[in-house]
């Protein structure tokens, strides 16, 4: 189900590439790519003319003084996720979109994961390991670096750990052209993230869709309106105003008969029959109706209005991560008390949400984005197996924040409950990413599926598979769901960990033993006209049309893509 009322935030460069005597650029965006304006718009970069103002990362606008357009090869950089590997490739709630090999990305290296002490007997010294900025060919990289406090100097054990826990504190951020990674150690790449930026709007969006329905515009409405969308969301019923309750929870059914009175409307538990009573069954469902005028009822109204109302049609839409806070807020805590649970087990607390809903999953990945929550997500794809079948399933998981606490605090459920932080703050999100060549991603997507047999010509195309880098391994992998082998049967075959299987199939880390198993696999599978045709595109990418934004150099020349990724613009020379 689309969202009818939001632009399409597609990264996509739908242009060919042109003739060898266009002009050339270094740093820029597919044309395509949208951009956040400072009013909470979004408009596509080829659109954006000097004078207007776009969204910074702090949420304060920054001038547009300039724009360059030209042709470049393009790199995709997508954000890799836990069972990334696994997700359909038309799950759009990651992060994804496309720029030339040089734009310059914004990227956070934590410091608590480098960061460590120990104890060299040999030359009787503390060493404490630890990142910092180095320049290495022109490009200002974090490298690895330590510090030695001796054994002769006074209190040296207690000095090397003060400068420890004062390093472990510290996150270097820092800006490196996607053609420069190659320069960056893997250890760093693993504790290297990109950012995406929290957004403060307040559209009216949800306010208009609401007094059309018929709601009063009273104080509070909207926030009480977010709270009984987002249960229905999670567990109504997708064709009527019913949302499916534990009769367990009193707090939830209390909360939905005060929020609906409120409303105007009227909520109603259904009585269980003899049948479900004799059985001890404890589900139950309250049916939303209107209070004041039998024939009308808003909430329903209000569902249709937003091409809701169907079966099988629930999304979350994306114009939501633009209302104010604290509806996006009420909306969350209505979804999780309905769809999500708390992790009693854990502290601090994390709320996963199931749904089978694709549109959900994605909705709920930008809603948490949008208010500076991190988040993973898992996928169980559906499967049939004779008379037995299973829906796919996508379980994203709200991780500990002090966001995240401030929206238990306003969920209904006891279990669900939290008490809200004494401190607050709403920080950029960081995000594990990865790089890859936009026409081998496209060329991958297209690939037919696996013949039943192919004619060998074992050394021609044993050579061509070598000449595959590891991201075109992985996205093959992706692909081809790892040609038929489950992630079990390759760890028990080539005797590797499961923490480096799902790392390499994330396209985190590379690893030599399942990259020659994927080689080989490739080599056995794959026509060698595929395989050519892949390392051809590797070498001789075509040029696609990209555009740049140069920002007032009074500013720090940062701006925000309409996925929320944090992104720098071309450097201006001062006036």
């Amino acid at each position: 189900m689309s969202d009818p009322d939001d632009d399409d935030d597609s990264t996509e460069d739908s242009s060919s590439s042109e003739d060898d005597d266009t002009p050339n650029i270094d740093q820029g965006f597919a044309i395509n790519t949208r951009v956040f304006m400072a009013d909470g718009s979004t408009k596509r970069i080829k659109k954006i003319q000097p004078g207007e103002y776009v969204l910074g990362p702090d949420r304060l606008p920054r001038l547009v003084v300039g724009t360059d357009a030209g042709y470049s090869p393009m790199i995709q950089v997508r954000e890799l996720s836990q069972n990334v590997a696994h997700l359909p490739d038309d799950f759009f709630g990651l992060v994804t979109f496309s720029c030339t090999p040089k734009q310059a990305l914004r990227l956070a290296t934590a410091q608590h994961q480098g960061v460590h002490v120990g104890h060299d007997d040999k030359n009787r010294l503390h060493r404490v390991d630890f990142r910092k900025l180095k320049r290495v060919q022109g490009a200002l990289i974090v490298v690895g670096s330590h510090e030695n406090f001796r054994d002769s100097l006074p209190n040296a054990r207690q000095e090397a750990e003060a400068f420890t826990r004062n390093r472990s504190k510290d996150v270097i951020y820092w800006t490196l052209p996607v053609d420069r990674h190659y320069l960056v150690s893997v250890a760093v790449q693993l504790q290297t993230y990109h950012l995406t930026a929290a957004l403060d709007f307040e559209t009216g969006r949800l306010r208009y869709h609401a007094l059309k329905s018929g709601f009063k515009d009273e104080m509070g409405m909207l926030e009480k309106l977010a709270y009984i969308w987002g249960t229905w969301i999670g567990d109504g019923d997708s064709t009527w105003a019913k949302i499916a309750v534990n009769r367990k929870d009193k707090e939830q059914i209390a909360r939905i008969g005060e929020v609906c009175f409120d409303l105007g409307l009227a909520a109603h538990l259904y009585e269980l029959s003899e049948k479900e009573k004799a059985i001890g069954n404890l589900g139950g469902q309250v049916g939303i109706t209107s209070r004041v005028h039998n024939r009308r009822n808003y909430f329903m109204i209000f569902l249709r209005r937003l091409g809701l109302g169907k079966s099988g049609a629930k999304y979350v839409p994306r114009w939501l991560r633009k209302e104010s806070i604290s509806v996006r807020e009420h909306f969350l805590a209505g979804l999780i008390d309905s769809d999500g649970c708390r992790e009693q087990q854990r502290r601090p607390f994390r709320a996963p949400i199931t749904t089978v809903y694709p549109k959900i999953a994605e909705g709920v990945f930008v809603l948490a984005r949008s208010l500076g929550i991190p988040h993973s997500v898992s996928y169980r794809p559906a499967w049939i197996h004779g008379d037995r079948a299973r829906q796919q399933v996508f379980r994203i998981k709200l991780q500990p924040c002090s966001a995240l606490t401030n929206i238990l605090s306003l969920c209904a459920v006891d279990t669900k409950w939290q008490s809200a932080p004494l401190t607050f703050a709403r920080h950029h999100i960081e995000y594990r990413y990865g790089t890859f060549c936009q026409e081998v991603v496209s060329a991958v997507h297209k690939l037919p599926d696996l013949p039943p047999e192919l004619p060998l010509n074992p050394d021609e195309t044993t050579a061509l598979v070598h000449q595959l880098d590891y991201p075109t391994l992985a996205l093959l992998a992706k692909r081809y769901h790892n040609f038929g082998h489950s992630h079990k049967q390759i760890r028990e075959s080539l005797g590797v960990s499961s923490t480096i299987t799902s790392a390499y199939f994330s396209n985190k880390r590379n690893d030599k033993k399942l990259e020659n198993f994927m080689r080989a696999q490739v080599s056995e599978k794959l026509p060698i006209e595929e395989i050519r045709r892949l390392v051809l595109l590797t070498r001789n990418p075509s040029r696609h049309h990209a555009v740049a934004l140069s920002l007032d150099p009074a500013t720090d020349g940062l701006f925000v893509l309409g996925n929320n990724a944090v992104v720098t613009s071309k450097k201006q020379v001062s006036f």
